[in-house]
Formats: C-alpha cells, structure tokens, sequence
C-alpha cells in the first residue's frame, strides 16, 4: 500500500468516527491532568510528615505522567504527520503514524515509503515492421510505454551503433506508437537496421539487426509509336523540302523514288536521314531531275524503337 493511500485510509476514517471521541478525550485528558494535580496537592499536604514514602510515590506518579505527557505528543504529531503528504502542503514522501488513542484505539504505525518508485525497466520493443520502396522505406514498431524513436541503418551487417559514422535517424517524440522514413536509399539494394527507444528515465532498449532490400526502378515500357502530321512539301527544280511534326521526340527519315511506293525494307531505295530526336522534322532532297515525280514516304522511330512510317505521296519538280 503506498503513502498516499495509507494516509487516505487512516483519514477516511477518522471521519468516520468523528472528532467527538477526539474532543472527549481531549477532555477527559486536561480533567485528568486537573485531578491529577489537586491529588498531587492533596497528597503533598496529608503525607508531609511522611518525607520518604511520598517521595518514592511521587517519583512513580512524576514518571506515569511523563509518559502519558510524551503519549498525547506523539498523538498531536501523528495527526499533524496526516496532512503533511505530497499534495496536502507538503514535499515530504515520509509518513509516520504514531497514535490513534484519541479515536478509542490502541495502536501505533510506522514506515517510510516514496512517492516516485524509480524507473528502470527499459521499453519493451515489439511488431517491428518495415515496408520498402525504392528509394525509401517506412519502419513501425510499438513500444509497452512511451519512449523516443531511433533507426540505425547500413548496407552491410554488422551495424555499430555507438558509432557516429552510422546512419541513424532520431525522433525525440515520446510515443508507444512509432514510425519512422528512411529517404535517398539505392534501389535493389539490401539495408541492414537496428531500431531502438529510450523513455523518461534513459532506460533504452534495442531491436536485433533485420534487413530489408528496396524495389527495383519501375521501367515505363513505351509500346506506342510517334504520331506523324502536318506534312508539307516545298518543290523547286531540282530539289525538294519535306516538313513535319511528331507528337514525341523521334527521328527524321525519307525514302524517295521515282517509281511507285518506295520499298523502305529494301536497301537499294534511296533516303535521306537525321538520327536526332526532334518534334518538328526537316529533311532536304538535292539534285534531283526537273519536272520528274518523286514518291516519297516518311519514317520517324522514337527513343523506345517504336516507329511510324506515313503512306507513299507524290509530288513533282519544277521545269527549267
């Protein structure tokens, strides 16, 4: 039973009984005293020829009254130790209870006690997950009482972690409840961590080593060609200018013939080609034949290899 318990029972009870009982014998105490006096008197004035008798019974009373004297003190100082907890005025967390006398009892109690039992039970760590991602991971754990958060992580085992060399990352916070992120980490690569919490009192508990390894960079696969438009053809004598858009960065490529529907899988048909990825495209034919028909079709392969090749289109130079 602690202090304050103890004093809240022995409160609770005089209560109870009232300070009636207190103040009778109170009371009956100080008439006890008083008769006790005049009785001394009496005795003093019908034993004077009696000198060494009295004397031997004075001596008796003198001591009977000192110790009923030192009774009553422990009494006022049993009662006045009641109040004198921690939140009754008081910083005091020692309790001494000498004497219920006063309320009809018989009965003395003693012993020291504190209201702060100090702690040295270090957190209890427990359901320690850790979710990867690619370049992060988010690590929770719980903890039996609040306590603040620490991660030590490394890329290989072995993790030290009294040294200042070792990545960690500290939440101050006090919490049951803990999570903690781990940023900038390399992608498919295994990381080793320790977690470990400290409460109020510094008691400190740490995890056992467990690893984790992050995901692999998520690759978007382009399965779409570009799209091809706004084509445009400028005719001189003996040369011709193609123009056109894509829709996403590819290359410029035109097949040219003089007969119809140039085979772009032949290596005998003729072309011209920028290899650079561009949106707006530009290919130039040169020395060409006057007043000829030229068909041409247009090819632009994008950074994934997806290309697009346009339907064959004719157009003639220029006389001279």
């Amino acid at each position: 039973m602690n202090q304050f318990s103890k004093r809240l029972m022995t409160f609770s009870l005089i209560l109870m009984l009232g300070l009636t009982p207190a103040l009778s014998y109170a009371n009956n105490s100080n008439e006890s005293e008083n008769n006790r006096n005049n009785k001394h008197q009496k005795v003093e004035r019908e034993n004077e020829d009696h000198d060494d008798e009295d004397e031997h019974g004075r001596e008796n009373k003198h001591k009977k009254d000192k110790s009923e004297k030192n009774a009553n003190k422990l009494c006022r100082k049993a009662f006045n130790n009641l109040f004198k907890y921690k939140g009754f005025g008081s910083n005091s967390t020692d309790f001494f209870i000498e004497c219920l006398r006063p309320f009809g009892f018989e009965a003395r109690f003693t012993g020291t006690t504190s209201s702060t039992t100090p702690d040295t039970k270090a957190p209890v760590i427990y359901n320690l997950s850790i979710t990867p991602a690619t370049t992060t991971a988010t690590i929770t754990w719980l903890t039996d009482e609040k306590s603040d958060s620490t991660v030590f992580w490394s890329t290989s085992t072995g993790i030290n972690t009294t040294s200042s060399s070792t990545a960690s990352i500290t939440n101050s916070h006090n919490t049951k409840n803990h999570r903690m992120v781990l940023e900038n980490l390399t992608a498919s690569t295994t990381y080793f961590v320790i977690v470990r919490s400290k409460d109020k009192a510094s008691n400190t508990a740490t995890s056992t080593e467990t690893s984790f390894k992050t995901h692999s960079p998520v690759v978007n696969i382009d399965n779409t060609p570009p799209v091809v438009s706004n084509i445009s053809t400028e005719v001189g004598t003996s040369t011709i200018k193609v123009s056109w858009q894509t829709n996403e960065p590819a290359t410029s490529k035109l097949f040219y013939s003089t007969s119809t529907n140039p085979d772009v899988t032949a290596s005998s048909t003729s072309f011209i080609a920028n290899f650079a990825l561009v949106l707006n495209h530009l290919i130039s034919l040169t020395d060409l034949l006057p007043q000829t028909i030229y068909y041409l079709v247009i090819q632009s392969v994008d950074g994934h290899g997806n290309s697009t090749t346009s339907s064959s289109f004719a157009t003639t130079t220029n006389s001279i």
